[in-house]
């Protein structure tokens, strides 16, 4: 009967546009994880288009990862670093203006631990048992300016490449942003003068500049 969630709903309530996002959904005996996206043309219209949950079998009683990865068209659900489905945004004007993609807001993350109300059988409550959900880390990124690869900077800035590690050369103040090509940042701070990064092998984005770190 274990129930336990990690999911997010929107910061400003609005009748007409219902959002959640369920990171991750433990279901009971099942012993599956299950993560789902509910809009408004769902929930409120009862209405389904293309795939919106997603479940796969895991030993629950492991550590697992759970991620999402939240553009302006798609999101993308992970476990343990794998895919595990993707919800894209529609492109047909009338089935946005139904609510199918309610996510081009803010949301806040919510953790819980709750049990099932015996709606499946697999989700039956047992009151002598004790349940609990253990949390490890919870972590959230932003991508910085993602279309920005390819761009030049105006401030006059330079950096030099070297195995597992990057010198920045800023004569100027200025910000100085790096990124992983996953989006995550690695490097953010105001800088004026020179300052070493050590950075694993990789591709990264330095002030809107690719570059391969050997």
């Amino acid at each position: 009967g274990n129930f336990p969630a990690a999911w997010m709903k929107p910061e400003t309530t609005d009748p007409a546009r219902y959002g959640e996002i369920d990171i991750v959904e433990g279901c009971g005996d099942l012993k599956v994880a299950q993560q789902t996206l509910h809009n408004h043309l769902s929930v409120v219209l009862k209405k389904k288009y293309g795939q919106n949950a997603f479940r796969k079998e895991l030993k629950m009683d492991k550590w697992h990862i759970y991620s999402v990865v939240w553009t302006p068209t798609r999101i993308t659900f992970l476990i343990d670093n794998k895919e595990t489905g993707t919800y894209n945004k529609a492109t047909d004007k009338s089935i946005l203006q139904q609510g199918q993609w309610t996510f081009d807001r803010p949301f806040y993350l919510i953790l819980n631990q709750s049990v099932g109300n015996g709606l499946y059988p697999c989700m039956m409550p047992q009151m002598d048992e004790t349940y609990e959900t253990q949390v490890d880390w919870v972590r959230v990124y932003q991508q910085v300016d993602p279309t920005g690869i390819g761009q030049t900077t105006t401030s006059a800035f330079d950096f030099y490449v070297g195995k597992n590690h990057v010198r920045l050369v800023a004569p100027e103040k200025q910000w100085v942003t790096i990124c992983s090509a996953q989006g995550q940042v690695m490097y953010h701070k105001e800088l004026q003068g020179n300052e070493t990064v050590t950075l694993p092998h990789g591709v990264y984005v330095i002030n809107k500049q690719k570059v391969v770190i050997p």
